[in-house]
C-alpha cells in the first residue's frame, strides 16, 4: 500500500513538473489545487471527519480539528482566493504571468509541504528552484514568440 501511495504522488509530481515545463500554467494550478484538496481530504478521512466538498471545506475541518495551523489555514485560504482570481482573470484576458507564477508558488509550497513524503524545508526549497527554472525557460521563449508575431483576441 505505502509503494502504491507513493507512485500515486509521483504521478501528480511529475505532472506537475510537466505542465510546468510545457507552460501549461492553468493546468500546474489545478493540478496542485487537487493534491492540496486530496491531501486535506485523505486527513479527515483517517478521522472520519469527511464533510465538506471544496478545499476550502477541507482546510476549515482541519483547523477547526487542529489537523493543521491557523498559518497554514490562512495560506490555503489566500492560495485558494488567489487561484480564483487568477482563473477569472484568464477568461478575461486580463492576467499576467507574474501574477500566475505567485499563485503557483504559493500554492506549490503548500502543496510540498503538505505532501505525505515529509519533505523537509530545504527538499522544498530545491523543488521549488527547479519548477522556477523550468518556468524561467518556457515563459522567456514565450515572450519572444510573442514579440514575434502579434497575437490579436
Amino acid at each position: 500500500m505505502e509503494e502504491r501511495k507513493r507512485t500515486n504522488i509521483d504521478i501528480f509530481e511529475s505532472l506537475i513538473c510537466r505542465s510546468l515545463s510545457l507552460g501549461c500554467y492553468v493546468e500546474a494550478i489545478s493540478l496542485i489545487h487537487n493534491t492540496i484538496e486530496s491531501y486535506l481530504k485523505n486527513v479527515l478521512r483517517l478521522k472520519n471527519e469527511v464533510k465538506g466538498y471544496y478545499l476550502i471545506d477541507y482546510a476549515i475541518d482541519c483547523e477547526r480539528a487542529n489537523l493543521i495551523s491557523k498559518d497554514l489555514f490562512n495560506d490555503i485560504d489566500e492560495f485558494n482566493k488567489n487561484r480564483n482570481k487568477a482563473i477569472h482573470k484568464l477568461l478575461k484576458n486580463e492576467i499576467d504571468y507574474k501574477e500566475l507564477m505567485n499563485v503557483i508558488f504559493s500554492g506549490r509550497k503548500i502543496q510540498l509541504g503538505l505532501s505525505p513524503c515529509n519533505h523537509k524545508k530545504e527538499e522544498i526549497e530545491r523543488v521549488l528552484n527547479i519548477d522556477k527554472r523550468a518556468i524561467k525557460i518556457v515563459t522567456t521563449k514565450e515572450i519572444m514568440d510573442f514579440q514575434n508575431k502579434r497575437i490579436e483576441f
